[in-house]
């Protein structure tokens, strides 16, 4: 596939393809870089952080990310930008071509393979155990029930069924980084029923202690919004 250069942005964050980001800038390369991006409209790339640090010093990147484009932003005093962005392309880091004042690196975009035949079966079970998750989470959380428009399509299942599970950023990262859609359904498909056993412990608890800490129902309706 074809390699192009892109600027990046390390956070403790995993972007999906689909996913808003939204983003306060306030570090003098990030100003320089978004700045750029946004006078000459190219995206950049978001990668997790392997080690380092998200502000003030160097940081080591995941070879896989996710494109950013810029949707808007607005300036504030001192250079300082309120930014948001939407997940676009997976890509793969082939070199980092320059460490100052901010990353840039040789990359090439990463598609998921064919859905292998007769995959729907384990879709459709992801696809129920999403729903079944999201029901317990915004019952633990005392939200009100939305109806969700979740897709029905095995690879923008397995995305949209990443991007808003409530796990670990490593675990994000190895969803991310799969392109065998059977193999990414397959593990959502683990990691969905152990959540769903926590959740209805954590179900339990709530009779016991009451409600907890509210969710921002917006962010995670944003994060299923088709690409």
């Amino acid at each position: 596939m074809d390699e192009e250069r892109l600027a990046l942005f390390p956070l403790n964050t995993v972007l999906f393809p689909g996913m808003p980001l939204p983003l306060h800038i306030f570090e003098e390369r990030y100003k320089l870089m978004i700045g750029r991006c946004i006078e000459e409209e190219r995206p950049f790339g978001v990668v997790l952080i392997r080690s380092g640090l998200e502000v003030g010093g160097p940081a080591t990147p995941h070879a896989v990310g996710t494109i950013a484009q810029i949707a808007g932003w607005k300036s504030l005093e001192e250079g300082r930008m309120n930014v948001i962005a939407v997940g676009q392309e997976r890509f793969r880091i082939i070199e980092v071509v320059r460490m100052e004042p901010y990353l840039v690196a040789r990359v090439t975009r990463l598609v998921d393979q064919a859905p292998p035949p007769g995959c729907e079966p384990i879709a459709g079970q992801v696809r129920a155990s999403l729903i079944q998750y999201l029901h317990d989470l915004f019952t633990i959380l005392d939200q009100p029930q939305e109806e969700m428009q979740i897709p029905t399509e095995p690879g923008r299942l397995s995305m949209v069924a990443a991007a808003v599970m409530q796990i670990p950023m490593s675990e994000r990262q190895v969803l991310l980084e799969l392109t065998d859609v059977g193999a990414r359904l397959l593990q959502l498909s683990e990691w969905l029923a152990r959540e769903i056993e926590k959740q209805r412990t954590l179900l339990q608890l709530k009779k016991q202690i009451g409600p907890v800490t509210p969710l921002d129902t917006s962010q995670l309706m944003g994060r299923m919004s088709p690409n």
